[in-house]
């Protein structure tokens, strides 16, 4: 019987001590993903700016499950990866998305992505890119801000 709850206590602080690893690892999965990955779960499109709340957004269409064909046919499935967020830098007439993938947590669950926060950005044309890796840039699409 002593032998059993020792054992039981073993696996018990096996499991803890594995959950807490893991925990631990979760923060260092929040990763830039590369084009080639966007295009494995089923790509990425975008579609009009609209202006709320004092800022300039960007409609983005990108499921990272690999469960529906946006601008490609899927070939990977991710039942693990969730979309952390959209990356934006703006340089000129150019603005370049990164897509940032995490595990799930408390804030982030889902794998469709949320439209881009462009944030105060002046009237004109622009050219919209993938950019990840810097020297991989893709182009997406174009459009303009008009206020």
């Amino acid at each position: 019987m002593i032998k059993k709850i020792k054992y039981t206590a073993c696996i018990v602080v096996i499991i803890l001590i594995s959950c807490a690893t893991f925990a631990f690892d979760l923060e260092n999965t929040i990763e830039k993903q590369k084009w080639s990955y966007i295009l494995s779960v089923g790509g990425l499109k975008i579609g009009k700016p609209y202006f709320e709340k004092d800022n300039w957004y960007l409609e983005v269409k990108c499921d990272v499950s690999g469960l529906r064909e946006i601008s490609a046919k899927p070939t990977a499935i991710n039942s693990f990866h969730v979309c952390r967020d959209i990356k934006v830098e703006i340089q000129g007439e150019n603005i370049q998305l990164t897509v940032i993938t995490s595990f799930p947590d408390d804030v982030h669950r889902s794998a469709l992505c949320n439209d881009a926060k462009l944030g105060k950005i002046p009237d004109g044309e622009y050219k919209v890119y993938y950019i990840y890796p810097a020297e991989e840039q893709v182009l997406i699409g174009n459009i303009n801000i008009r206020s």
